[in-house]
């Protein structure tokens, strides 16, 4: 059970303070592409998996989105964020039903044998993408909060 991981953000209690991360279901929030020629994973490796790259829009506030993000060009409009082989197949997994209790099982038919502390590493990882705007993460559909 990894809870709490949410904690510290705004200073006091959060309302995901009680709430197990295993539980949430994490859901994509930019577009993506996939490189066909594959990538590299975390040792320096190259992969033959088809690379994820995130596209980010360049402009993402109200304002500048708006007037900024249309004007530019195909080659401009987004910075490309290349994922890594384990991270490509996490967000391939990423489906907006599956929990992040499942995506530990993608994760580690990604790298077989990297079992040690993987749900943490896993949390950590998306925790990463939440703080960048990548991912939301939401309780599944018909599932309360603990103490409401």
């Amino acid at each position: 059970m990894i809870v709490g991981l949410f904690s510290g953000k705004r200073g006091g209690g959060s309302k995901w303070d009680d709430v197990d991360y295993l539980d949430l279901v994490p859901t994509r929030r930019v577009a993506f592409e996939e490189r066909p020629d594959g990538g590299e994973d975390a040792d320096g490796m190259q992969v033959d998996l088809p690379q994820v790259v995130l596209l980010v829009p360049r402009y993402r506030d109200a304002v500048w989105g708006r007037i900024l993000q249309p004007r530019l060009g195909p080659g401009k409009r987004f910075v490309r964020v290349p994922l890594e082989a384990r991270g490509s197949a996490l967000w391939r997994g990423m489906d907006g039903k599956a929990t992040v209790r499942d995506l530990l099982t993608v994760a580690e038919s990604a790298a077989p044998g990297d079992g040690e502390d993987l749900a943490r590493r896993v949390c950590l990882y998306l925790q990463a993408l939440v703080d960048n705007g990548f991912v939301a993460v939401a309780l599944p559909a018909g599932t309360e909060r603990p103490g409401t």
